[in-house]
Protein backbone atom coordinates (compact mmCIF):
# COMPACT_ATOMS: atom_id res chain seq x y z
CA UNK A 1 0.00 0.00 0.00
CA UNK A 2 1.18 3.49 -0.83
CA UNK A 3 0.79 6.27 1.47
CA UNK A 4 -0.10 9.78 0.04
CA UNK A 5 2.82 12.48 0.32
CA UNK A 6 1.41 14.43 2.90
CA UNK A 7 1.01 11.43 5.44
CA UNK A 8 4.97 10.43 4.56
CA UNK A 9 6.01 14.04 4.79
CA UNK A 10 4.10 14.03 8.45
CA UNK A 11 6.10 10.86 9.29
CA UNK A 12 9.54 11.64 7.92
CA UNK A 13 8.95 15.72 9.90
CA UNK A 14 7.65 13.78 13.19
CA UNK A 15 10.58 11.47 13.27
CA UNK A 16 13.25 14.29 12.50
CA UNK A 17 12.06 15.99 15.28
CA UNK A 18 12.00 12.37 17.76
CA UNK A 19 15.63 11.87 16.73
CA UNK A 20 16.34 15.66 17.51
CA UNK A 21 14.99 16.04 20.98
CA UNK A 22 16.62 12.51 21.91
CA UNK A 23 19.76 13.59 20.53
CA UNK A 24 19.74 17.20 22.62
CA UNK A 25 19.68 18.80 19.59
CA UNK A 26 16.26 21.00 19.96
CA UNK A 27 17.29 22.21 23.48
CA UNK A 28 20.66 23.09 22.17
CA UNK A 29 19.54 24.77 19.58
CA UNK A 30 16.65 26.56 22.15
CA UNK A 31 19.29 28.02 24.30
CA UNK A 32 21.58 28.91 22.09
CA UNK A 33 19.01 30.89 20.23
CA UNK A 34 17.05 32.45 23.60
CA UNK A 35 20.68 33.60 24.39
CA UNK A 36 21.31 35.41 21.33
CA UNK A 37 17.79 36.79 21.47
CA UNK A 38 18.22 38.53 24.80
CA UNK A 39 21.55 40.34 22.88
CA UNK A 40 19.31 41.87 20.15
CA UNK A 41 19.16 45.68 20.32
CA UNK A 42 15.41 46.47 21.21
CA UNK A 43 13.91 47.61 17.45
CA UNK A 44 15.62 44.32 16.93
CA UNK A 45 14.36 42.21 19.50
CA UNK A 46 10.77 43.33 18.21
CA UNK A 47 11.44 42.15 14.99
CA UNK A 48 12.46 39.07 15.83
CA UNK A 49 9.42 38.75 18.58
CA UNK A 50 6.92 39.47 15.32
CA UNK A 51 8.89 36.38 13.48
CA UNK A 52 8.59 33.89 15.89
CA UNK A 53 5.08 34.50 16.77
CA UNK A 54 3.93 34.60 12.89
CA UNK A 55 6.12 30.80 13.03
CA UNK A 56 3.86 30.23 16.10
CA UNK A 57 0.63 31.49 14.27
CA UNK A 58 1.47 29.57 11.57
CA UNK A 59 2.27 26.39 12.94
CA UNK A 60 -1.61 26.71 15.39
CA UNK A 61 -3.65 27.19 12.00
CA UNK A 62 -1.49 23.90 10.14
CA UNK A 63 -1.45 21.80 13.15
CA UNK A 64 -4.41 22.90 15.78
CA UNK A 65 -8.06 22.95 14.65
CA UNK A 66 -9.37 24.62 17.15
CA UNK A 67 -6.48 27.95 16.19
CA UNK A 68 -7.41 27.06 12.67
CA UNK A 69 -11.56 27.83 13.53
CA UNK A 70 -10.58 31.05 15.57
CA UNK A 71 -7.86 32.45 13.62
CA UNK A 72 -9.37 32.32 10.59
CA UNK A 73 -12.08 34.71 10.65
CA UNK A 74 -8.70 37.48 11.79
CA UNK A 75 -8.11 36.85 8.39
CA UNK A 76 -4.95 34.68 9.80
CA UNK A 77 -5.32 32.07 7.59
CA UNK A 78 -4.55 34.28 4.60
CA UNK A 79 -1.84 36.82 6.29
CA UNK A 80 0.91 37.11 8.87
CA UNK A 81 0.51 39.40 11.05
CA UNK A 82 1.52 42.91 10.32
CA UNK A 83 3.44 44.32 13.33
CA UNK A 84 3.12 42.62 17.58
CA UNK A 85 0.28 45.53 17.93
CA UNK A 86 -2.07 43.46 16.67
CA UNK A 87 -1.63 40.70 19.39
CA UNK A 88 -4.41 42.94 21.13
CA UNK A 89 -7.12 41.68 18.32
CA UNK A 90 -5.89 38.01 19.43
CA UNK A 91 -8.66 36.05 21.43
CA UNK A 92 -8.07 35.10 24.87
CA UNK A 93 -8.00 31.07 25.61
CA UNK A 94 -9.75 30.91 28.96
CA UNK A 95 -10.67 28.04 31.60
CA UNK A 96 -14.15 27.87 30.24
CA UNK A 97 -13.38 28.07 26.19
CA UNK A 98 -10.37 25.67 26.96
CA UNK A 99 -13.08 23.22 28.43
CA UNK A 100 -15.01 24.12 25.79
CA UNK A 101 -12.67 23.52 22.91
CA UNK A 102 -11.32 20.05 24.35
CA UNK A 103 -9.21 17.63 21.73
CA UNK A 104 -9.68 20.41 19.12
CA UNK A 105 -7.31 22.01 20.72
CA UNK A 106 -4.58 19.15 20.34
CA UNK A 107 -2.32 19.41 17.16
CA UNK A 108 -3.13 17.07 14.61
CA UNK A 109 -0.59 13.52 14.56
CA UNK A 110 2.59 13.51 13.90
CA UNK A 111 2.94 15.76 17.05
CA UNK A 112 1.12 13.38 19.35
CA UNK A 113 3.88 10.72 19.25
CA UNK A 114 4.50 9.89 22.65
CA UNK A 115 2.03 11.83 24.46
CA UNK A 116 -0.88 10.39 26.54
CA UNK A 117 -4.01 12.28 27.91
CA UNK A 118 -4.17 13.80 31.44
CA UNK A 119 -6.09 16.18 33.14
CA UNK A 120 -6.41 18.63 35.79
CA UNK A 121 -7.94 17.76 39.75
CA UNK A 122 -11.11 19.82 38.78
CA UNK A 123 -10.65 21.91 41.99
CA UNK A 124 -11.80 24.94 40.26
CA UNK A 125 -14.68 23.34 38.53
CA UNK A 126 -14.99 20.61 35.96
CA UNK A 127 -11.30 18.99 35.43
CA UNK A 128 -9.70 19.80 32.19
CA UNK A 129 -8.19 17.49 30.02
CA UNK A 130 -4.68 18.08 27.97
CA UNK A 131 -1.89 16.03 26.34
CA UNK A 132 1.51 15.29 28.36
CA UNK A 133 4.75 14.70 26.38
CA UNK A 134 7.89 12.90 27.09
CA UNK A 135 10.61 15.34 27.43
CA UNK A 136 14.30 15.05 27.26
CA UNK A 137 16.59 15.35 30.31
CA UNK A 138 20.19 15.58 29.54
CA UNK A 139 23.23 16.30 32.00
CA UNK A 140 25.98 16.99 31.08
CA UNK A 141 29.33 16.25 34.57
CA UNK A 142 32.93 17.56 33.50
CA UNK A 143 35.60 17.20 36.09
CA UNK A 144 38.61 19.60 37.15
CA UNK A 145 40.67 17.85 33.69
CA UNK A 146 38.36 18.33 31.39
CA UNK A 147 36.55 15.45 31.25
CA UNK A 148 32.99 15.17 30.33
CA UNK A 149 30.26 12.29 29.98
CA UNK A 150 26.68 13.24 29.27
CA UNK A 151 23.63 11.14 30.12
CA UNK A 152 20.24 11.59 28.54
CA UNK A 153 16.62 10.35 29.50
CA UNK A 154 13.34 10.61 27.90
CA UNK A 155 11.01 10.82 30.99
CA UNK A 156 7.41 11.40 31.21
CA UNK A 157 6.50 12.87 34.80
CA UNK A 158 3.74 11.35 36.45
CA UNK A 159 1.99 13.58 38.51
CA UNK A 160 -0.53 11.29 40.10
CA UNK A 161 0.54 10.17 43.61
CA UNK A 162 0.80 7.04 44.84
CA UNK A 163 -1.88 5.00 46.26
CA UNK A 164 -1.20 4.23 50.05
CA UNK A 165 -2.75 0.68 51.47
CA UNK A 166 -2.04 -0.63 54.70
CA UNK A 167 -2.14 -4.28 54.91
CA UNK A 168 -1.31 -4.42 58.92
CA UNK A 169 -2.12 -3.75 61.60
CA UNK A 170 -6.13 -4.54 60.79
CA UNK A 171 -8.59 -1.82 60.98
CA UNK A 172 -9.37 -1.45 64.84
CA UNK A 173 -6.33 -3.31 66.12
CA UNK A 174 -4.67 -2.58 69.51
CA UNK A 175 -0.73 -2.41 69.70
CA UNK A 176 1.66 -1.90 72.13
CA UNK A 177 5.30 -0.39 72.36
CA UNK A 178 6.50 -4.34 72.24
CA UNK A 179 5.27 -4.81 68.67
CA UNK A 180 6.89 -2.18 66.77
Amino acid sequence: MRIGPALENAVHVGARHAVLWRTGAVPTLYARSLAAYERLPAAAARAESLRRLRRLLAHAMARVPYYRRVLAPLGLDSRPLASLDEIVGLPLLGREELRRAGPTLFADWPHRIGARKDATGGSTGAPVEFLRSPMQLAVVAADEAGNTTRQQRSVLIDLVPPVLSFTSPAQGARLNAAAF
